[in-house]
């Protein structure tokens, strides 16, 4: 899961044609477990981009932090 990510935060977020895709190639969509997986791992990449971004000057890393909590809030999922 944690090498899905990255696409989940960035391609994935704005073309969900291309989650599609790629699940098509892939062979199967997620499990249960390892969408709940893939939620936990993206709230961990938004913590760490928020306090990796500001300490390394890279606003694009912070922004993409930002984005990834603000949504998974929006959500209505425990």
């Amino acid at each position: 899961m944690q090498d899905l990510v990255v696409l989940a935060v960035t391609e994935w977020l704005d073309h969900p044609d291309r989650e599609k895709a790629f699940f098509q190639g892939y062979g199967r969509d997620l499990t249960c477990a390892e969408r709940h997986a893939l939620r936990c791992l993206t709230a961990l990449d938004a913590v760490n981009c928020l306090a990796w971004g500001p300490d390394n000057n890279h606003p694009e890393v912070t922004a993409r932090g930002r984005r990834t909590l603000d949504r998974l809030m929006r959500e209505n999922r425990p």
